[in-house]
């Protein structure tokens, strides 16, 4: 079973005090163990920016692509690997483009 001290990365976020991104990353690492699923089942797709460096912060695969693209990625890598759970993240810049 996955515990939050598995998606630990050697990476720590440099966001600002108080940023809403360090609540995105306990969600998502919540979900995640919550959900069982073990690191190697999972792939964050995001674009580029503060908020788009979770898959450097969280023990999964990763894909960090160009702004406003996580979502075509993120279709692109579950039309390949049916089997892999595939979360976007993206800021407002991504969800815009």
């Amino acid at each position: 079973m996955t515990e939050l001290k598995d998606l630990q990365t050697r990476e720590n976020p440099n966001w600002c005090p108080g940023c809403g991104d360090y609540g995105i990353q306990a969600a998502a690492k919540g979900a995640i163990v919550k959900a069982g699923l073990k690191p190697h089942e999972i792939v964050i797709v995001s674009g580029i920016g503060c908020g788009s460096k979770l898959p450097h912060y969280v023990k999964t695969y990763g894909f960090e692509g160009l702004h406003g693209r996580p979502l075509p990625v993120a279709t692109g890598i579950k039309l390949a690997n049916p089997s892999l759970t595939v979360m976007a993240v993206g800021g407002d810049g991504d969800g815009y483009g």
